[in-house]
């Protein structure tokens, strides 16, 4: 399964753990939910996220979903949710 996450023009699959979509091409609200380990030592932040950034979700060469972020939340492990 090959799942890319794109925040802007940074590419973060690689710090990708989970990945929920919801809704479908017919309605207008649909929704990702991501959770990422934002960090590369344990200590530092890998990328930076503000809302309002753009989010791309593609699975298997196929774009799926492309919004903004609403909400974001990390803890002091670096484990990190998007919405």
């Amino acid at each position: 399964m090959s799942i890319r996450i794109v925040i802007g023009d940074k590419d973060i699959s690689d710090f990708v753990q989970t990945v929920e979509w919801s809704g479908n091409s017919g309605v207008f609200d649909r929704k990702l939910n991501v959770s990422v380990v934002n960090t590369k030592d344990g200590r530092k932040q890998a990328f930076k996220v503000r809302e309002g950034d753009k989010i791309e979700f593609s699975w298997e060469g196929k774009k799926l979903f492309v919004g903004i972020i609403f909400a974001y939340d990390i803890d002091v492990n670096g484990n990190m949710s998007l919405t």
